[in-house]
């Protein structure tokens, strides 16, 4: 596999799908051919996925809510944001924190704090009595997940498919992966069939607190909003420059072109140096919630994303959305698309994604054909659209039904 693809390579130029596949390709190649170099006897997954069905894990009980540990930051935007939302809805035991402590946090299970690499005894002594563990993006340490099986607890993962691919080791030994878009679902099926992963692939289109973001009905487009966030990952493309995940640099050039819209962009003034008379630079209120007081429609020309958070918490705020026309950032029903293109771009060893190519004259064009326009109806049907299909109500209980029926009972 390593040879042909390789050699497949070497023929010419391939588009950015056919890149990220052939680096895929090659990752997975190389893990087990390390495997064996070491002398290791390689275990196909489905016999590993056999092994694991007869291992010695408690019968679930339905009637019973699982012990769940969590595993991940509790400090900052994103992920951090995503760990509190299930510490708080989701019922967890315990949280394994990883790095500093929110000073924030409201939740009222049982917090570690590590600012260190947990060795494999002190992840013993954590995963001690529950039914499953839960990590988002990956496991942060490198034995949680074999110790997790060990221990007989179901391993969960929430993908984000840009900090993956097939060679890591430690997929191996997921048991259930609870993807948070349609995109990362069907990308993972595909995954499990072509690499003979055993996990199981569930759909749970990501939920948020819909009633921390106060619904205001908005009437007509005055002002765009941006949220900036981290900025996300920053990728190189195949020339050597870097582009950034949330697509600042292109709004800005975007709001160039069309001087007579204001714009509200919420990032550190260092990441827009020199903006246009009608970009407004603001920093981020300290409570998210507050993101989507100001402006009309909100603007998210991202260039990839793993989930896109303020994608739906601008919609629980009455903001219609506006986004790339690219997975999975149109699936959370925008009000207008960007057009794009994609390109293959690198974010570290062995990691490849597919990124937006967006014309800030197009993303103008967008922009002109929202402004002033009549957006009652879109207002109200952003917020429905969120209460109907990204609310903890109704994600929670799936969730705990996809934990309990991927656990396999001993026998």
């Amino acid at each position: 596999m390593f040879s042909a693809v390789r050699e497949l390579s070497s023929r010419g130029p391939v588009n950015a799908s056919q890149r990220i596949a052939c680096e895929q390709l090659t990752s997975f190649a190389v893990r087990w051919l390390a495997d064996l170099s070491n002398g290791q006897r390689v275990i196909p997954y489905i016999e590993e996925a056999a092994r694991a069905a007869v291992c010695d894990r408690s019968p679930s009980d339905p009637a019973r809510h699982p012990k769940i540990g969590l595993v991940g930051p509790q400090a900052g935007f994103g992920l951090a944001h995503l760990n509190r939302d299930v510490a708080v809805h989701l019922g967890i035991d315990r949280w394994l924190v990883v790095g500093p402590r929110s000073p924030a946090s409201d939740t009222s299970c049982r917090t570690d704090v590590v600012s260190h690499q947990a060795g494999t005894v002190e992840l013993e002594t954590w995963l001690e009595g529950l039914d499953v563990v839960l990590f988002a993006e990956r496991p942060f340490f490198p034995d949680l997940t074999g110790a997790a099986r060990r221990a007989g607890a179901l391993v969960a993962c929430v993908p984000m498919l840009e900090w993956l691919h097939p060679g890591m080791e430690w997929l191996g030994e997921v048991d259930l992966m609870i993807c948070p878009t349609r995109h990362a679902a069907r990308v993972l099926a595909d995954w499990k069939q072509r690499y003979g992963f055993a996990w199981a692939v569930e759909c749970v289109p990501w939920p948020i607190d819909v009633d921390r973001f106060r619904f205001r009905q908005r009437r007509s487009c005055g002002r765009f909003v941006y949220v900036h966030g981290s900025g996300g990952a920053r990728g190189e493309r195949g020339d050597g420059s870097h582009i950034n995940r949330k697509g600042l640099s292109v709004l800005v050039e975007a709001a160039r072109r069309v001087p007579e819209i204001p714009v509200l962009v919420y990032a550190p003034l260092r990441d827009v140096p020199s903006p246009p008379q009608n970009v407004s630079v603001c920093r981020p209120p300290k409570n998210n919630a507050q993101l989507f007081d100001e402006g009309d429609v909100c603007v998210q020309p991202s260039h990839w994303e793993g989930l896109g958070l303020p994608l739906l918490e601008c919609q629980a705020a009455g903001l219609p959305l506006i986004t790339t026309d690219a997975a999975p950032m149109n699936e959370h029903r925008p009000l207008a698309v960007i057009p794009c293109t994609s390109e293959a771009v690198q974010l570290g060893p062995d990691l490849f994604t597919s990124a937006a190519v967006i014309d800030p004259v197009d993303l103008a064009d967008v922009l002109r054909s929202v402004h002033r326009q009549n957006i009652a109806s879109h207002s109200s049907a952003a917020r429905h659209f969120v209460e109907s299909e990204h609310a903890w109500k109704t994600a929670a209980p799936e969730i705990l039904r996809f934990v309990g029926t991927s656990r396999k009972p001993v026998g």
